[in-house]
């Protein structure tokens, strides 16, 4: 008898793992595409509708998800879709940028509860900077009325250049601020005060996040995410998901060589696109033309203050004919259009979206002039295909994409401990969520 109650053990061992591989797949769908349903889960994983609907059973009943009815009916029903349970926890994303810290809290279907968003006061110093940050979160948790107990997990994003599997700053090539944060610990920091998982990630991959589920990249597999702002960076899709690299540092953008013989970047080297196309470079370019005597309305807008000459107002004096704003910007889109002209011969991507506070600024001069330049220097039958956009999303979108790839990162956890223990833990294969 034990002879033939061995096999048939090992068989329900591997039913049990099978169950169990098909539930995580279940619930890593449904965080990533909330209110799913059964067909469309049975269709994308290549299973039963009965198989599904058992697995869905038993995720619900234990309070992993939760079934809503849809207002849409299918030949004659209502559609009922699948999200996961809200008592499962919430996540924080947080965007810390050279001038606004941003933070957004969320659960784990990615519905903003909360947001937060004041001046970073880097001047003030690294870790006077931190602190203030980490003071914020709380104080947007509270405003929420979201418990910090129910918080999972906070993703960090960060424009600096930094190792995300080890979680660390490793350099922020912006003026003034470069040899506080260089070798920085981040996700050690934000751990040791919350004393929950965090993943640190680069923020145009986190804004690039937001893009591909909420704006003009949810069309397409094979894209590229152009964010420029103080600084210039990208985020590169590849079948839906994004491309790393061998090490991690895919998508450094605003690096690329424009003219080797041009301005020193920050970086080190001569004549990076950042260095001659970054809002920073922008802003720099016009206060040296008016300290020159160049006549501008740009420093009436900022009411004679060339200090408060930013990049929106560079762009409304441009939309109001103003020959030096229309020229630096002119100058800064047919860099950035240049460099995109390599990425579309090199990558053939289906699409180039441009985001950041410089498309925020000057959408329409810019993305014509980029056009115009990608097309007289990419090749024609790549550059016949591609569709050169603007992002249609806010300035939350570096925050609302750390939160989701936080989520993602402890979807594994959360599915391991069930919704009634313990805190989860950030697995090490997090910096491939997304």
């Amino acid at each position: 008898m034990m002879v033939h109650d061995m096999p048939r053990m090992g068989k329900d061992k591997e039913r049990v793992s099978s169950r169990t591989q098909t539930e995580f797949a279940v619930l890593q769908l449904i965080q990533r595409e909330p209110s799913i349903s059964r067909v469309e889960l049975a269709q994308r994983l290549g299973l039963s509708t009965a198989n599904i609907t058992g697995v869905v059973g038993g995720l619900v009943e234990k309070k992993f998800l939760v079934e809503e009815m849809s207002s849409a009916k299918v030949v004659g029903r209502r559609r009922i879709s699948l999200t996961m349970h809200p008592d499962l926890g919430n996540v924080v994303g947080v965007d810390i940028g050279t001038f606004n810290l941003r933070i957004a809290i969320t659960d784990l279907n990615g519905k903003l509860l909360g947001y937060r968003e004041e001046a970073t006061e880097m001047w003030r110093g690294r870790e006077a900077a931190l602190n203030r940050c980490f003071q914020l979160i709380d104080q947007a948790l509270a405003d929420a009325g979201v418990a910090r107990s129910s918080v999972l997990g906070i993703g960090v994003a960060f424009s600096g250049v930094i190792d995300v599997a080890r979680g660390m700053v490793l350099s922020y090539p912006r003026l003034g601020h470069a040899e506080q944060w260089k070798n920085v610990p981040l996700k050690q920091l934000v751990e040791d005060y919350f004393g929950i998982p965090c993943l640190l990630e680069d923020s145009a991959r986190a804004v690039a996040t937001s893009e591909c589920f909420l704006g003009a990249g949810q069309n397409f597999r094979d894209f590229v995410y152009v964010d420029a702002g103080m600084g210039i960076g990208a985020s590169i899709f590849i079948g839906g998901s994004i491309y790393r690299g061998f090490n991690g540092s895919a998508g450094e953008f605003g690096h690329m060589t424009v003219d080797e013989n041009g301005p020193l970047c920050l970086c080190g080297n001569n004549g990076c696109l950042e260095a001659m196309a970054s809002s920073a470079t922008i802003i720099e370019a016009v206060r040296r033309a008016l300290s020159k005597g160049v006549i501008s309305k740009t420093l009436e807008m900022a009411g004679n203050d060339m200090d408060r000459i930013s990049i929106e107002i560079i762009a409304q004096a441009a939309e109001e004919n103003d020959s030096l704003a229309f020229r630096v910007l002119s100058e800064a889109a047919s860099h950035i259009g240049a460099s995109a002209a390599d990425l579309v011969n090199l990558l053939n991507p289906e699409a180039i979206i441009f985001g950041g506070a410089l498309f925020r600024a000057a959408p329409v001069l810019l993305l014509d002039q980029i056009r115009r330049v990608v097309r007289q220097r990419a090749m024609e039958k790549a550059v016949n295909d591609v569709q050169l956009l603007i992002s249609p999303l806010s300035t939350n979108a570096g925050a609302v994409g750390a939160a989701r790839l936080t989520a993602a990162a402890l979807m594994e956890s959360v599915h391991n401990r069930g919704a009634e223990t313990a805190i989860p833990t950030m697995p090490q294969q997090a910096v491939h969520a997304g």
